[in-house]
């Protein structure tokens, strides 16, 4: 901790990281409304007309792809809770050397 520069520096770094996971689980939302808008006119796979098997399913495809992208979406949410953690366990550690710093 110490003299406040390397504090603040410190804080800018952990807020830049907190700022880029923010984006990336904006990415991943607004990925998902794409998605969203992709499938919203699709009909079931019948009105399709027969299967052709070496074509992939479109509608499986985007299922797919709202699964993988809801489990980005975790592993960002973690990431950030992770961040957060660590920015309340590092403004806690600089409250109590402010305090010490006041009494003594």
């Amino acid at each position: 901790m110490g003299n406040g520069a390397g504090t603040n520096a410190g804080a800018a770094v952990v807020m830049e990281g907190i700022h880029a996971s923010v984006g990336a689980l904006d990415s991943l939302f607004l990925e998902e409304a794409r998605l969203d808008a992709v499938t919203a006119g699709s009909s079931p796979a019948a009105d399709f007309g027969p299967a052709v098997p070496a074509a992939p399913d479109p509608v499986v495809d985007v299922l797919q792809r709202k699964i993988d992208n809801r489990l980005e979406r975790l592993a960002v949410v973690a990431r950030l809770e992770a961040q957060l953690a660590a920015a309340k366990a590092r403004d806690a550690a600089e409250i109590l050397e402010l305090q010490q710093r006041v009494f003594h």
